[in-house]
Parts: C-alpha cells; structure tokens; sequence
C-alpha cells in the first residue's frame, strides 16, 4: 500500500513539472553548425526529448551489461543446478543411512562427492556408510580426512573415538576424546566418556577434575553434579580406607554430606570413623542415612560400630536403629538375626511374625528356616519354608544394567556408567508354564506297577511279565479306542514247561483288587490298564474273529479253578520264566496266537 501511494505522488510531481515548464517563456538552443542552429522554445518538449535520451543511455548499458557477464551468470547456474542435485544426493543418503538402505547410500554417496566434493557433510556422510557396510578403515580414512579442517575436526574426533570403541582399543579411544575435551571444551559426550574411562581405571582424581570442569560447562546440574561428585568420592575413600584413614575419612565425609541417602558413602565413613575411635559419630552417620535409605548393610555397620561387643549390646543397638525406621522390613529381618545369633528363637520368632505371611520375601523365608530347625529341630518345617524360599519373591540386590554384584561399586561393569548400581528387585526371568500336571507325577510307592494284587507296602500274591518299553494307565482315566491289534506269531519250538496265562490268583490268597495287563513291547500305541476287579471289562472291536476274544466270563469263571491247581505264587525276587519270556536257554513256549485289550 506504502509503494502504491509513493507511485502516484511521484507521478503527480512528474506531471506537476511538465506542466510548470510549459508555462514558461523563452527558447533553448541546443546546437548551430556554422549559420544552421537547432532552437526550441518549447520547455516540455526538451524535457520529454531529454528523457527519451536517458532511457535510451540506460537501455544500451544493460544490454552491454548483459552481454559482458552472460559468460559468469551462465557458470554460476550450472554450478547452482550442480549444488542443487548435490545437496539432494546428500538429504537421500542421510534418509538411506537412517533407514539402513546400503546400496541406495552408496548411490548418494557417489552423486554427494561428485557435486559437493568440498562440503564436510559429504565426509561424514561417506564414514557413516562405510560404517554400515562394515568397512571400518574406509571410515577411519574418511574421519581422519575430518582432521584437516577445524570446522570438522570435533567430528572427526566422535568418529575415531566410536570406531576405537568398538575395536576395543581402549587407549586410542581415550586419546581421542582428551583431543575432543582440549579441542572443544563442553561437549557432553567427550566429557561423559573421559569421566567413565578415568573411573573405570581408578583415576578417581582425575574424575574429579575432569567432573569439575563438566559442571563448569553446565554439562550437569547442580543435583546431579553432586551425586556424581559423592560416588567419585566414596570410591576414592574405599580406595585409601586401609592406606590413609585420616584421608579416606576426609573423602567419606564429603561423601556422605553431599549425598546423605547414599548408603556405601555412610557405611565407608562409619567404620572409618569407628576405626578410629570417634563411635558416637559413627553411629549418628548410620542413623541418619537409616532415616532416609533403610538398607540391610547399615544394619550391619550398626550393631557391629564397636569391634569385641556381645549380643546383648549388639541387640540393643538393633532395636534402636529398630525403633528409629519401625515396622521396615530390613529393621525387623536385621533384628530377627541377632536374635538367631544369640538362639533367643521366640525373640526371632516374635520379630517375623508380621512379615512372615504371605508373600514373605526370601530372605524371610530363610531366617523361619532357622528358626523351626534351632528351636524345635523340626526338619520337616525346616523343608517347608526353605521350600517356600525357592518360590518367595526375591530381595533387592545391588544390580546395574542387568548385573547382580554382591557389593556396590561406583561404575557399571556393563555399559561404565557411573552411579549405575541400585538396590533394587532384580528383573526375573519368565518362564513357560509347564505342561505336566502335579496328578501324572508318581507320588509314592503306590503308583509304581510292579505288582498285581495288593500293594507296594503289604506284599503281592500274584507277579505279572513286565515286557519292555511297557506303559500303564490307571482304569478310572478316560480311555480311548485304539487301533485293532494284530496277531503276534511266535515260532513253535519244544516247550520245556507248558504254561497258560494268568488270570486269577490262588485260593489261598485273596482276590487281586489290581489286575496289570501288560502291552507288547513291539506295540507302541498299546497300553497297560488297571482293571478293578468290580467292573466288566472293556469290550473291542477287533479283526480277530469271535474265538479270540476275552470276555469277563473266560476271565473269572470256569477257568478260575483249573489254573488255582496249575499256578502258584511267585515269589516277586525269584522270578520264573513268566517274569522274563524268552530270555531263558530252554526251549521257548508253543506257537499260539493271543490278543490284547
């Protein structure tokens, strides 16, 4: 709107002077060759002859303008149209990378250094895929090719230092980033990676130093600046404890006033100070860390801050530190143990009682454990609750990505994190349910199928062959129809003793409640049943024809009688040619023919 405006008044102005200077009188000359001369007196006229003029001027100067420079302009578009297609070739390889497209990588890759051979994005570009193709000295040449420029050079540095790392050339990669920290002071990665590397090869005071310097560069606020700074010195105190006393004392103290909940810097600084001789200290550091993180190695600093104390004191102490935190469960389980210590187990006993119940932890478990087997000698109770032990929750461990150490330490073995370690449940694995039913188990010696008649524990009338491969059934199971059997032929050689199978028992002897008929060991889909002697027995379907068939009637009827006199009882040990058919050096039974059910 503003330009509009200034258009029409500079119009205006322009109309305002053509007219002024057609009002004015007078002629000008404007050329005489010798007695012919060139004269105008009208003044508009020479204006607009005037400006004609001008434009004229202006229009031969843009055009040689033009004409001059068409050579550059037309270099500058083609190297414009070459950036253009270089820059695109460059955003295709960042997406191929990040999408893991190898072969359309190299692709950008290729058009990138064509186009934009001096842009440092082309390097990294150019390390990154050789990174995924799995070529790492193409990637060093690249990154160290980064070196060259100092625009480039924290880059190249990352590079190096990452490809070290994963050689596992840990001295070159600690070069890097010191180079990385000099070149660029403030970086987060190379001062987090110079901190990690320095305390994992104990340099606890150059990671002090180097901590100091990250918390100057704002790399960490104040909160945890702080913690880091009380890990980094409850390591150092843990390092100098049985050297220097008097400095590692220093070093927990610090420690502890920096990070009160911080339960290895209280536990560090307590037995240095009761080293030392200064016990009211001591305790008065484990009681506040107490209030704050209740964990089970105060405790034990606590009940033991005076080395040579009986139990009663070391009781005493328990039930204060107790008193302080009630009702904690590592308070009580701490206390339950000075209690097993000095074998007061209803004093143990009464002090578990609240978190004895379900969901008891294992630990818990442990300690009733203890108790029922010191106090009554109740072994079976003893199994009970060690048993639920296996089952209990777990209690918190000092655990750190994954890790379970039995002691903290400053620094993760896995991933070198400092301050990784937490007391905390560890994660448990998932197991698949499993598919066996607690009923399939045997349970005793009632379900072993050896004996027919009877049970394990009374004796047996009557032994049955037990073939191999051999499988049982209990009766009362659903049964399923199985395939037909077919006849079992057995080659006819002279019989050393003719024996007819087994049905019944003596007449001496009651009658079996358990009959047991073994399957052949050659059959796989056949099983072994347990038939009660009140029920019939199950008819089959079969393609053996009506004569071999087993009925209930040939079983227990006339038979019964006629093999009363033929069998007598077998003793289950001494086993006779029915224990083990075809095993014996004599000659083998008749060729018959039998069927299964």
């Amino acid at each position: 709107m503003t330009g509009l405006v200034i258009f029409f008044i500079v119009v205006f102005l322009v109309a305002l002077g053509f007219a002024w200077l057609a009002d004015q009188e007078g002629s000008l000359l404007i050329f005489r060759i010798g007695e012919f001369e060139f004269a105008q007196e009208n003044l508009a006229v020479i204006a607009a002859i005037l400006f004609v003029i001008a434009l004229a001027i202006i229009f031969l100067w843009i055009l040689f303008a033009t004409v001059w420079n068409s050579p550059g302009r037309m270099g500058s578009f083609f190297k414009g149209r070459a950036r253009e297609k270089g820059w695109k070739a460059v955003a295709e390889g960042v997406i191929s990378v990040g999408a893991g497209d190898v072969s359309a990588a190299k692709r950008a890759v290729k058009n990138s250094t064509k186009y934009l051979p001096e842009e440092p994005v082309t390097k990294l570009l150019e390390a990154q895929t050789a990174q995924m193709e799995g070529k790492s000295d193409k990637a060093r040449d690249a990154f160290e090719q980064m070196l060259e420029k100092p625009e480039t050079e924290v880059v190249g540095l990352r590079g190096l230092y990452m490809e070290a790392e994963r050689a596992g050339e840990t001295e070159a990669a600690r070069h890097f980033v010191e180079k990385a920290v000099v070149a660029r002071p403030g970086l987060e990665w190379s001062g987090t990676a110079l901190l990690e590397m320095q305390a994992a090869n104990g340099d606890w005071e150059g990671a002090l130093v180097t901590l100091t310097k990250s918390a100057d560069s704002k790399l960490y606020d104040k909160k945890k600046a702080k913690r880091l700074r009380a890990v980094l010195l409850t390591a150092r105190a843990m390092q100098e404890e049985t050297a220097n006393p008097q400095k590692a004392k220093e070093y927990a103290l610090e420690a502890h006033r920096l990070a009160p909940d911080l339960v290895p810097a209280a536990t560090t600084a307590s037995r240095i100070l009761s080293r030392l001789g200064d016990l009211r200290r001591s305790s008065k550091i484990v009681e506040t860390s107490w209030k704050l993180e209740p964990h089970p190695e105060l405790v034990e600093t606590y009940v033991n801050v005076r080395a040579g104390d009986s139990g009663l004191d070391r009781l005493k102490r328990a039930q204060k530190l107790n008193s302080i935190r009630a009702h904690h469960p590592e308070g009580i389980m701490g206390l339950a143990r000075i209690y097993i210590d000095l074998q007061d187990w209803d004093g143990a006993r009464k002090a578990l009682t609240g978190i004895a119940g379900v969901g008891a932890s294992e630990r818990v478990c442990l300690l009733m454990s203890e108790v029922e087997e010191g106090q009554y000698g109740d072994r079976g109770r003893m199994r009970e609750w060690l048993s639920r032990a296996v089952r209990a929750p777990r209690d918190p461990v000092w655990t750190a990505d994954g890790y379970i150490a039995e002691r903290w330490a400053p620094f993760s073995p896995i991933s070198g994190e400092l301050d990784a370690f937490e007391w905390r449940v560890p994660v448990e694995e998932l197991e698949a349910p499993s598919n066996t039913a607690i009923d399939e188990i045997p349970s005793g010696p009632a379900d072993l199928p050896v004996i027919a008649g009877g049970s394990a524990t009374t004796g047996a009338a009557l032994v049955v062959p037990e073939p191999d491969n051999i499988t049982y059934r209990r009766a009362e199971e659903e049964v399923k129809p199985e395939e037909p059997v077919e006849d079992v032929e057995v080659e006819e050689e002279t019989p050393a003793v003719e024996t007819k199978p087994v049905t019944a028992a003596t007449p001496t002897d009651p009658m079996p409640t358990d009959i047991l008929v073994p399957a052949p060991a050659n059959d796989e889909s056949a099983t072994a049943e347990i038939v009660k002697d009140d029920e019939p027995l199950p008819k089959k379907d079969n393609d053996l024809g009506e004569e071999n068939s087993v009925t209930p009637e040939d079983t227990f009827g006339e038979a019964d009688a006629e093999m009363s006199e033929q069998v007598k009882p077998v003793d289950p040990i001494d086993r006779g040619p029915l224990d083990d058919p075809g095993t014996s050096d004599e000659a083998s039974p008749p060729k018959k023919k039998f069927r299964l059910f």
